[in-house]
């Protein structure tokens, strides 16, 4: 009735018994360690192939946390109407996107598996006579197939042995069903005592790290949750009567079922380990962003409080005016303006040249401050990314958008949160693709046509660095490669065409040596450092030498960055040419060229990439405001004469009276 579970778990565990016969053939007690193992992947394989809802059960969970004060609330208020309860509570699962399923979807899949393997170890001895048993004598039950196992594998199974014992044994068997384990005719060699000897351990073993599994998640539990009686009903049965009932079940199951149980408890325990700590840190990123915000949205000292009739675009043009006629200054004190008017006006945004993102835009350009440029760039990136997302958005959208989200990317560098530029590539695809197709539009007939990747290759050089510095020396490897292959393009176009490109190519030779040189590094790991290709290592000391190069070319005056690069080029040679490569060394080494070379300064970059950053104020505002404000200072000086006129009349009407 079942078959549609037992065929799949039988057919995995006969997969693994395959390969692990062949690595253990003529072994002594080889063949019970082969299947021993082969229970144990068939466990690791299911848990592996759970391990996304695994993730999702522990989000739900964490977010049913989160919104549980919200629903005990829901409750308490509409505790005398069921349907409108009802209704308020999937209302609020909705908008947090809350599934109640996902919570129990792992356990409700194991649980097949559980008895889908019970049954199939439970059928290579079909002697016994009770639910569901066959009776079978064991001469039949050693020439019967079972499911995905020959006859053939079903009497190599019974024939194995684990410290002695066979692996569908179990304490309480009766002893009439141990003589097919032998062949016909001859004595039994092992005994009820030596299956205890193995399998008390194994209870014991699997009850301990069901509690220890079971402490770990309650641990993480709230304050709030543990509070509820429920939970703490049910925290009680997995830290106690759980584990207990292991201890109480163990001598009815076979040696493989408690085996089963020890390898998925000690699956889980490293599985939850690894989930919530990458939960943990993606808490605390969006955390530390948060605060971030919260700091740049904080009023500066001395500040006044904008006027109630305030107005942002007014003030953007007043800022461009004064841009076109040099006072930055004032410049930067209008959009520091309109960028308050936005922290007070949360809903409010410009959109085009007088937007909240360009007047940041402007200020994170405008201002000496890399603080402040930072907070800038983490306070109006989310809006900018609003626009830069609409399907109407423009090149001057995606390129303000652009432009904080590098200062956004820069201060993580900066601040030593390589972890926080994981992402960074896919997150930001949509908007780089959306940037080259703008900028090519607008520049059909640019000479170095290949600056529209100019922002792509950007991004890969910083998550490269980022990569580079936390170790991860071949996941950098591929980014860099990619920002290298858009430098070179670029590079090679600028010099053909010439000082009249307006590019400035040391600046992109400089980035293009960095890449080369995080390219060069040796691989991380021993197994992938073992098995790299001879054309491989040959290419990485190329990719050095060229750094090197540049490096010397770019920086002649730096001896520092010079000698970090060229030790770093040598290490990673000398690292290539070995099979096992000690980790001081390379590390040292890696560690010097990051904090010279690699370094990332506050604007970075090529100063014809600022440039081409830097949008003018076009005439006519200029015009406009310059026009307004000459007929502002002429009807001011037309007050004052007319004032003047005024009290000199009142003089003369006091001296006639006099």
């Amino acid at each position: 009735m079942l078959n549609f579970i037992y065929y799949p778990v039988s057919w995995i565990m006969w997969v693994w018994h395959w390969l692990f016969d062949k690595i253990l053939p003529d072994s002594p007690g080889g063949s019970g360690v082969a299947w021993a193992l082969s229970v144990v992947f068939l466990v690791f394989t299911l848990r592996a192939i759970l391990y996304k809802p695994f993730v999702k059960q522990i989000r739900t969970t964490k977010k049913m946390q989160e919104i549980n004060p919200q629903m005990q609330a829901i409750r308490k208020k509409y505790s005398n109407d069921r349907v409108k309860m009802t209704e308020e509570m999937q209302k609020l699962q909705k908008e947090h996107g809350f599934n109640p399923l996902l919570g129990c979807l792992p356990m409700l899949l194991q649980i097949p598996v559980f008895i889908g393997l019970f049954h199939v170890l439970r059928s290579f001895n079909r002697m016994g006579t009770g639910v569901g048993q066959e009776g079978l004598t064991s001469e039949q039950t050693r020439a019967l197939g079972n499911y995905a196992f020959s006859p053939e594998l079903v009497e190599n199974f019974l024939d194995a042995r684990l410290f002695g014992v066979p692996l569908s044994s179990f304490i309480t068997q009766p002893t009439t069903e141990f003589a097919a384990f032998v062949p016909e005719g001859m004595p039994v060699d092992f005994t009820r005592w030596q299956i205890a000897a193995l399998v008390v351990p194994l209870m014991i073993v699997a009850s301990f790290a069901t509690h220890m599994n079971s402490r770990a998640s309650v641990s993480r539990q709230t304050a709030e949750a543990m509070e509820n009686p429920q939970t703490r009903i049910m925290n009680r049965l997995s830290l106690w009567v759980f584990p207990l009932g292991i201890l109480a079940t163990g001598p009815f199951f076979p040696v493989a079922i408690l085996m089963y149980w020890v390898s998925n408890n000690l699956w889980t325990y490293g599985q939850q380990h690894l989930v919530f700590g990458r939960i943990e840190k993606e808490e605390n990123h969006e955390k530390a962003i948060r605060e971030e915000k919260r700091r740049a949205s904080a009023p500066r000292p001395g500040e006044r409080p904008l006027p109630g009739n305030f107005d942002p675009k007014k003030a953007m043009d007043r800022g461009y005016t004064a841009l076109r006629e040099g006072r930055p200054g004032d410049a930067g004190t209008e959009f520091r303006k309109v960028t308050r008017f936005g922290q007070r006006n949360a809903d409010w945004l410009y959109r085009g040249r007088n937007g909240l993102v360009q007047a940041a835009d402007e200020l994170v350009r405008l201002s000496e401050d890399a603080d402040l440029r930072a907070s800038l760039a983490f306070q109006w990136t989310d809006a900018a990314r609003t626009d830069a997302g609409a399907e109407d958005a423009d090149l001057a959208a995606l390129d303000g958008y652009l432009t904080l989200r590098r200062q956004q990317l820069i201060a993580w560098l900066n601040d030593g949160h390589e972890e926080r530029l994981n992402t960074v590539m896919r997150d930001d695809s949509a908007i780089l693709t959306a940037y080259q197709d703008a900028w090519e539009q607008a520049n059909p007939d640019s000479p170095v046509s290949e600056l529209a990747h100019d922002r792509k290759a950007d991004w890969a050089r910083m998550v490269a660095t980022a990569l580079f510095r936390s170790g991860k020396f071949d996941e950098a490897r591929i980014y860099a490669r990619q920002a290298a292959a858009i430098y070179d393009r670029i590079i090679e176009q600028a010099e053909a065409a010439g000082a009249e490109a307006g590019v400035d190519v040391p600046g992109y030779k400089t980035e293009l040596a960095q890449v080369k040189l995080i390219a060069a590094a040796p691989s991380g790991s021993v197994w992938k450092h073992a098995t790299v290709p001879a054309s491989e290592k040959t290419a990485r000391e190329l990719e050095g030498r060229e750094g090197v190069a540049l490096v010397a070319e770019t920086a002649a005056d730096d001896e520092e960055r010079a000698a970090a690069a060229k030790d770093w080029h040598e290490t990673a040679t000398a690292a290539h040419g070995k099979k096992i490569v000690a980790p001081g060394s390379v590390e040292e080494a890696s560690k010097a060229v990051a904090e010279t070379v690699l370094k990332v300064t506050d604007h970075g970059g090529p100063q014809s990439r600022l440039e081409a950053e830097r949008r003018s104020p076009d005439d006519e505002v200029v015009e406009k405001v310059a026009k307004e404000a000459a007929n502002a200072q002429t009807a001011a000086k037309s007050q004052k004469t007319q004032a003047r006129k005024s009290n000199k009349s009142k003089k003369n009407r006091r001296g006639g009276r006099q």
